[in-house]
């Protein structure tokens, strides 16, 4: 982890795909994790018995905490895509941030909320000097135009 550039790396051994990444970490992330780095003990900044359990159930915990109920990892993951998908961000860029192969996966992840939809279909008209757009309005913008 390098916190003056914001950037995290999975080792290979750790990462789901068995490659080594490196991934950007969120400004806001800072601080919370060196106040965690001087907190540990070890090499780890999250310790446990068995690091993969001790995750999954500080994960469990803290979702009880919020009283969030059927919330995984998983669904971090596709609310991760979706919010960064209805912010503008593109595909290979999203497919970048979430380590997909193939940027096909991103349409498995990224869903697009209705109010989002919604905020989308509004933006139709905002430059828009007419309702309708016809054939013979087109027609009559051309020969205006001449």
């Amino acid at each position: 982890m390098n916190l003056l550039r914001r950037l995290l790396t999975i080792e290979a051994a750790y990462s789901k795909n068995g490659e080594t990444q490196t991934i950007p970490i969120h400004s806001k992330l800072v601080e919370p994790l060196r106040t965690q780095i001087k907190r540990s003990r070890g090499e780890y900044v999250f310790e446990g018995r068995q690091r993969k359990d001790s995750i999954r159930t500080a994960f469990e915990n803290a979702c009880g905490r919020a009283k969030l109920r059927g919330v995984t990892p998983h669904t971090l993951r596709h609310t991760f895509a979706s919010r960064l998908a209805m912010a503008g961000v593109g595909n290979k860029t999203l497919q970048d941030l979430g380590r997909w192969k193939r940027v096909e996966m991103v349409d498995r992840y990224a869903h697009l909320s209705p109010e989002h939809l919604a905020q989308a279909i509004e933006k139709i008209g905002q430059n828009s000097t007419t309702v309708f757009t016809t054939v013979e309005i087109q027609n009559d913008l051309k020969v205006g135009a001449k």
